[in-house]
């Protein structure tokens, strides 16, 4: 059903998908000790992500 309602399928455009998964992760690196950890959200270190993420989808 996706490939013939494709439009029904993409509510919004994979990079601001791929952008809320790379803000995920950057969620989840913060807990990965059990500790919260305050790791700053920067194209720096999440433009790895974003791009896997975004070759992925």
């Amino acid at each position: 059903m996706g490939v013939v309602f494709h439009k029904h399928f993409r509510p919004f455009p994979y990079p601001t998908l791929v952008l809320i998964l790379s803000a995920i992760e950057c969620c989840i690196d913060e807990w990965m000790m059990g500790m919260w950890m305050d790791i700053p959200f920067t194209i720096q270190e999440y433009h790895g992500a974003y791009e896997l993420h975004l070759k992925c989808l």
